[in-house]
């Protein structure tokens, strides 16, 4: 009797902790690091975002032109050179990077992040524009200060994009995402999760029916 009582218990108790449990999402990387997190060097192909300009990967730049510099994030570029010139043609140009979600985590998470580009930029998740760099003093510097973007819109289940058109004006070029990540609004039940309760549930039910009996 008291191993039954016991596993209804802990069935119980292994359910509703599952339940109360965040669910984790993909992380959103930064530009310029690792899958750990870690700075790439400088020159590296960063192998979360893609030029779009190239169709290639984005590269780390392998000079430090901005006094804007985060230990968590690096510049990035469709070349890793942008110190004259001829090294960045003007224009407007993309990058992206994906995340993935469930569609419990879609309906009850939010992303947040920052991001700075030379000269401005805007981002997009899922071709729904959510942000825009602060342009400083002549309406081109979005490189002088990280510019805070936040959602719980526009997320789905599956693959979700963050692009960020960046408009550069000639000479130096680049973009800096910083400490992007997905958090949990609240914890959505997964098919397991509902298992589990259903397992302790009926465990509960028999443990009491053997009783009455």
């Amino acid at each position: 009797m008291r191993f039954f009582t016991f596993a209804a218990t802990s069935g119980l108790a292994l359910a509703l902790l599952a339940l109360s449990m965040p669910a984790q999402a993909q992380t959103i990387f930064s530009t310029g690091v690792d899958s750990a997190g870690n700075q790439l060097a400088l020159g590296a192909n960063d192998p979360h975002y893609t030029s779009l300009t190239t169709g290639n990967p984005a590269q780390v730049q392998n000079t430090q032109l901005y006094g804007l510099q985060s230990p968590t994030s690096r510049w990035i570029w469709n070349v890793a050179n942008t110190n004259d010139i001829g090294n960045s043609t003007p224009g407007v140009h993309s990058f992206t990077t994906t995340f993935t979600l469930t569609a419990g985590q879609a309906s009850s998470s939010y992303i947040t992040g920052k991001f700075a580009a030379d000269n401005r930029a805007l981002v997009y998740l899922n071709s729904t524009l959510i942000g825009a760099t602060s342009n400083g003093p002549n309406n081109n510097q979005g490189f002088v200060a990280f510019t805070n973007f936040s959602t719980s819109s526009g997320l789905i289940a599956g693959t979700n994009t963050l692009r960020f058109e960046v408009t550069d004006e000639g000479g130096f070029a680049g973009l800096n995402v910083d400490k992007a990540s997905v958090v949990a609004a609240s914890a959505a039940p997964e098919p397991g999760s509902l298992a589990l309760l259903a397992l302790g549930t009926l465990g509960a039910l028999g443990v009491l029916r053997h009783r009455r009996g």
